[in-house]
């Protein structure tokens, strides 16, 4: 939490390396997940060619929440267009990025989680795109403060 609120980090730094657990249906009814976030640079990407044009990529890994080795690696990437934005989701089942590199786990790839993973996402981002605009016109200002956090005891 301290690291996602760290004003001496910007927005995207204050993600990589942190972890969400969510529930989530990608197939197979809502389970939990863990998803891990890392820097567009651990996966391979050249940071300067991200500096040098308005995209953004959002990198992770996931899997259950006590995972050992996550079933599934993602990348959504982000870039401006004269419309707004243009997102692009890429998932590699049974796959993780070690050292810059695609790695095969031994995760046994499950066709329900294919199936999932592609009506899942096109219906969460149909959803973001209309709800975000007014989200972020209300609180684009607005800086959360860690102190003024309520912890949330699960």
């Amino acid at each position: 939490m301290k690291q996602r609120l760290d004003p001496s980090l910007n927005d995207r730094e204050r993600n990589w390396n942190t972890s969400d657990f969510v529930l989530e249906n990608v197939g197979e009814g809502a389970l939990p997940l863990r998803i891990s976030f890392r820097s567009p640079e651990s996966f391979g990407f050249d940071k300067k060619e991200f500096e040098s044009r308005k995209v953004t990529a959002i990198c992770a890994h996931s899997g259950p929440p006590d995972w050992d080795i996550p079933r599934t690696t993602f990348i959504h990437f982000g870039r401006k267009t004269e419309d707004g934005i243009e997102l692009r989701t890429r998932f590699w089942l049974g796959y993780m990025i070690v050292n810059k590199q695609a790695v095969r786990t031994e995760f046994e790839l499950d066709l329900r989680r294919v199936a999932g993973l592609a009506q899942q996402s096109p219906k969460e981002y149909t959803r973001l795109a209309a709800m975000l605009p007014q989200l972020y016109a209300e609180n684009h200002g607005i800086e959360d403060k860690l102190e003024e956090l309520i912890p949330i005891e699960l």
